[in-house]
Parts: C-alpha cells; structure tokens; sequence
C-alpha cells in the first residue's frame, strides 16, 4: 500500500515496502504506516460507536455469532494499531525504549528544531504572530500549518544567509546536517528549476494558501519591526517563499494518529519526515 506525494509518484513510487519497520526508513514508508494506522483505528472506533445500540447479550444465534465476529475484528484491529503505534512512539521519541528517528517532526520538535539563534528568531515570531509558543495552545487554534510553513522558511533565509559570504551574522551557526540536507533536497525537489516548481509557477494560490501566506507575512512584518536583527528580515522573505514554503508543507507532511493515548480524528496530528535525498 502506499500513500505517495507528488514527489515521490514522479519517483516511480508504486508501494511501501510490506516491512514498515524492517529497514531504512523513508516518508513514503512512515506516511503508509500512519495512515494504515489512522485506518484501522477509525473502524475500531465505528464497531465501538455501533456496539452501544446492539443489546447486551445475544437474542438468538444470529446475533450470537455477529457478536463474536465483531470482538475477533476489534481484537485484530486493537493489536495491529496498537503495535504500529508503539513502533511511531519509538520513531518520535515518545517511547524511551525506543530509538528515536530525528528526521521524523511532530510539531513539538519543529519548535526546538535548530540552533539557539535560529530558534530565538522563530519563536519570537511566533510569539508576536499567535500569541504563543506551546504546541498544544497552537493546536487549539488551528495553527499548526502556520507554524510548520514559517519553520521552513526559517530554515530557507537561513541557507541562503549562510551561503552569503557578505553576511556574518549567520556565518557562526550552523543547521543540524539532517536539516542542511533537507533543504538542498526540498529546494532540489521544488525550487523554480524544477519539473515541480514549473507546475506551481503556473498554479494560483487556492483560497486557504492565500489567507495563510497574508497571515505569515502580516507576523514577519509586525516581528521583524520589534526585532530587525531578525533572521526574517531578509529580502528573500517574501509572499512567494512563504506560498512556496506552504506547498512544500502540504506535500511533504502527513497526518499520523495521535501518539499520546488519546484516540480520534480531533487528536490526529501533522507529522514531517526529513527526506536526505539520494
């Protein structure tokens, strides 16, 4: 089974590998592990939902083996979800017996994920643009999106300041080197040279871009005023990178279960792997 992106069907992608957790991970193998997962759980949750009108003991024996039919098909679905869900708390980290990937991001580690001067700079533009910096308060608000889209930025007028050997502000920090080669990936991927990047050149912006990218710019605006040594005050810091950011967003993330023990569509969460690229 897979869940494939744009990218990755351009790529020849057909389907995951049947060993989700077997060898090397990739986006495609975490995101079909995440979706199998949200799935499963979703009809273990119809059978639990269904179950409250069904009488408690069985009238006749129709409803007898109906019954047990059912319980064989919640048993299935409750060790199957349960186990590729101990496997994604390994993977994030969730799990100390685990070992944690750290090119998997779940919104927690996209607020931490950087060196201390890049992380001031995100954060306090975060801080000015909705008011918070805790992952379970922009949750609430629906940000989530908004956040992840102004990371990648971020990290794009980071690369492009420490590329400029003219700017020694940036010079004396250097990204995570999962982070470095996951941007030249994106960029690679989904720059203006791309097969992908010439599609988008000639797309518009849908409804949801355009009220995001207004949304992102209005807080860079407002946040490199109160701080101009701001890594966002940068020229390239504009509403096409910002739209640009968006889309790579939307094509690179995916939703995954909620990991923390709460089941449910509301606890589902945006999850983003680090691709390397060959």
């Amino acid at each position: 089974m897979a869940f494939s992106n744009a990218r990755e069907h351009d790529d020849g992608y057909s389907s995951s590998d049947t060993e989700l957790f077997a060898s090397a991970m990739t986006r495609n193998k975490l995101h079909s592990a995440c979706a199998i997962a949200m799935i499963l759980q979703k009809q273990f949750l119809d059978i639990l939902v269904k179950n409250v009108d069904l009488p408690a003991w069985p009238k006749n024996t129709r409803q007898f083996y109906a019954a047990r039919y059912r319980r064989g098909q919640m048993l299935i679905l409750q060790a199957v979800v349960e186990s590729i869900t101990t496997n994604l708390q390994g993977l994030t980290g969730l799990d100390p017996a685990g070992l944690r990937d750290r090119r998997i991001l779940r919104l927690d580690h996209v607020l931490k994920a950087g060196p201390r001067d890049f992380l001031s700079d995100f954060r306090a533009l975060l801080h000015v643009g909705l008011g918070t910096r805790n992952a379970d308060r922009i949750k609430q608000q629906g940000s989530t999106d908004t956040v992840f889209t102004l990371w990648l930025c971020g990290v794009r007028l980071w690369t492009l300041a420490t590329a400029d050997t003219n700017d020694s502000l940036f010079v004396r920090a250097e990204l995570p080197t999962r982070m470095v080669k996951w941007a030249s990936f994106v960029w690679k991927t989904y720059g203006q040279d791309s097969e992908i990047g010439r599609r988008w050149a000639t797309m518009p912006a849908s409804n949801e871009g355009k009220s995001l990218v207004e949304g992102c710019l209005s807080m860079v605006q407002v946040a490199t005023v109160k701080k101009p040594q701001s890594l966002y005050n940068h020229p390239a810091a504009t509403s096409d990178l910002l739209l640009w950011c968006f889309r790579v967003m939307l094509e690179e993330s995916f939703m995954c279960p909620g990991l923390e023990g709460q089941a449910g569509e509301e606890n589902d969460e945006i999850m983003l792997f680090l691709e390397q690229g060959a």
